[in-house]
């Protein structure tokens, strides 16, 4: 019981970047359109960060595509320890709730850029119809979010 709260605490702290810039992007005005392509050079005053991931303008969502290989690798792994976290029985109720909508942000980020992903696809229904993000708004949060990918992915 101590390694797996000490491993949930730990979690709290360490965050992949990229999935919270993509979760932090994905607030407020919902993107309707997403591209996986090149972007453009960013302005000089934003050059201190040189190898950026993401640009959002408007509607538009935007992955910088040479770095597709490793937001894939990061996605799956924060998926893969949060999901395996959550299959343990013996998680406090303080905890489960934080772990669920870290997983819902963790699988989001993933199905963006891994639209096939049917184990992430399975995880996600069952979170939208428990009883934490069950309800109204989240349902259509998802359609917005399905319409999204398919903007991107028709085959998924």
């Amino acid at each position: 019981m101590f390694c797996i709260v000490s491993t949930i605490n730990m979690m709290m702290e360490a965050r992949p970047e990229c999935i919270t810039e993509l979760c932090n992007l994905l607030q407020g005005q919902f993107p309707s359109q997403l591209e996986i392509t090149i972007l453009p050079d960013r302005s000089e005053e934003d050059d201190n960060d040189e190898n950026y991931l993401y640009l959002k303008d408007g509607i538009h969502l935007g992955i910088h595509a040479p770095n597709i290989p490793y937001l894939a690798k990061a996605f799956r792994n924060e998926y893969y320890t949060l999901r395996s976290l959550l299959n343990n029985k013996t998680i406090d109720e303080n905890h489960l709730s934080w772990l669920e909508k870290r997983l819902w942000d963790a699988i989001t980020c993933l199905l963006l850029i891994c639209p096939d992903h049917a184990t992430a696809w399975s995880d996600r229904k069952r979170l939208l119809i428990s009883d934490e993000l069950g309800n109204c708004n989240a349902f259509y949060s998802e359609i917005i979010f399905l319409n999204l990918l398919f903007s991107q992915h028709s085959k998924a």
